[in-house]
């Protein structure tokens, strides 16, 4: 709804940094949840003493 203004004043450069921003945000909260998981997932392995760990 505000991309004619944002265009309009030469701003629309911002629109493409919050797109941006919020992609790589997605991708950084998904990176940190499957890497916090194999931590754990490495410790309960290495608790068990199943060999690999």
């Amino acid at each position: 709804p505000f991309y004619g203004w944002f265009d309009d004043h030469g701003h629309l450069w911002w629109l493409w940094t919050c797109a941006a921003g919020a992609g790589l945000g997605l991708f950084g909260t998904w990176y940190v949840r499957r890497r916090d998981e194999a931590i754990k997932r490495h410790a309960a392995e290495r608790a068990a003493g199943q060999p690999g760990a």
